[in-house]
């Protein structure tokens, strides 16, 4: 069948799904997610909200969510909540190597695949038949830098290693398993590095995990989240920091970072894209798939993600892979071009993309834990 054909039938099938789910007795059904998405997607639940009236949606929202998968999931699981979660790649791992995802139906990610392109093709390894792709944005690992403290950062592993014995805790990253931030930047080591086989951490890591080891006497710590990093960069407390496309934009349009703060690349790593995800737990019957299948399917409609997502806050264009419209006000569009020059742009649109599968992200995640940041200073 043609690719718009396609389309078109599976979109059918979706809105026959939703307007069943409509017609069904009123219902309630629990949605976590990452308390960092609120302001995103709290909009567009709103609205649905509005179109499903009878279907009620109980919100939890989760600090960390990989923190939530190891920890509160557990429990709510014995409990038969939540039905459905939103939630971050590192927690899809862990939940995917724990067996804790239900296999969604085969019509929601056709549908999926089907609507959403760019980016979120590049985190279909990554989802499997567990997940669909609610977001997904270029990611990082940018190197984040005040101009007027440092002009020319470091590009790569070895010089940026030199950089933090000079100037020792001036440099962070996050512990990968609580920010996207250090997820990112860990994985784009082996590239860096030269790393035998950048896909698979446990046997082809080698030099990431020895040069991880030599720069841990030079961080001061390992900030428990982006916000946080962001935070101890934005009052001097640290020159360099390695941060997402997105977080940055933010940053700049909100004001939290300073006018001077720039983004500079890595010479030769891969961006690693980040993603929202939307998992169904196990316990979840068959029965309330439907109202499930409703949600997901407003959240893929284009105006919901533009509401939720396409806020002026991530660049829109084939280029970037993402879809969506322009700053939809002079003063957004204005703060956007402030934040993002043409030569930012350009660099970051060229970048490839190479997402770490499942199993091997959820094993960085707990071996930097035990290796890494467990031995923070020991002995030092």
């Amino acid at each position: 069948m043609s690719g718009p054909g396609r389309r078109a039938l599976l979109g059918s099938a979706l809105t026959l799904r939703a307007a069943t789910a409509e017609a069904q007795p009123s219902a309630a059904f629990r949605l976590s997610f990452p308390s960092r998405w609120a302001p995103s997607l709290m909009p567009a639940l709103a609205e649905f909200s509005k179109q499903y009236p009878h279907l009620r949606v109980d919100i939890g929202t989760e600090a960390q969510d990989v923190d939530w998968v190891s920890t509160a999931l557990q429990d709510d699981l014995q409990t038969e909540r939540p039905d459905v979660a939103l939630v971050g790649a590192a927690a899809l791992a862990l939940g995917k190597t724990r067996g804790l995802w239900r296999v969604l139906p085969a019509g929601l990610r056709e549908a999926n695949h089907a609507s959403m392109g760019g980016l979120a093709a590049q985190m279909r390894p990554l989802t499997g038949e567990e997940a669909i792709v609610v977001s997904a944005d270029p990611g990082g690992p940018f190197l984040l830098h005040r101009r007027s403290v440092l002009s020319e950062p470091p590009r790569g592993a070895a010089t940026l290693l030199d950089y933090a014995r000079q100037n020792p805790q001036r440099f962070l990253y996050p512990r990968p398993s609580a920010a996207a931030f250090g997820q990112q930047f860990v994985m784009a080591l082996p590239y860096l590095l030269g790393d035998r086989n950048p896909s698979d951490a446990q046997s082809g890591w080698e030099q990431s995990w020895r040069w991880m080891r030599e720069i841990d006497p030079y961080v001061a710590y390992y900030a428990s989240g982006s916000g946080e990093a962001m935070q101890e960069f934005s009052e001097g407390g640290i020159d360099l920091l390695p941060v997402s496309l997105g977080a940055f934009l933010q940053g700049r349009m909100s004001g939290r970072l300073p006018e001077d703060a720039r983004l500079a690349s890595f010479d030769i790593a891969p961006a690693i894209p980040r993603g929202l995800f939307l998992v169904v737990p196990n316990h979840v019957p068959p029965e309330r798939m439907v109202h499930i299948e409703a949600l997901a399917s407003f959240l893929l409609r284009p105006e919901m993600q533009t509401l939720a997502f396409g806020r002026g806050l991530l660049p829109a264009g084939p280029e970037f892979g993402i879809d969506g419209p322009a700053p939809r006000t002079d003063a957004e569009k204005a703060a956007w071009d402030r934040a993002l020059p043409m030569a930012t742009a350009v660099m970051a649109a060229r970048r490839r993309l190479s997402p770490l599968p499942a199993d091997q992200l959820a094993f960085v995640l707990g071996r930097w834990d035990e290796e890494i940041g467990a031995t923070h200073n020991d002995g030092r």
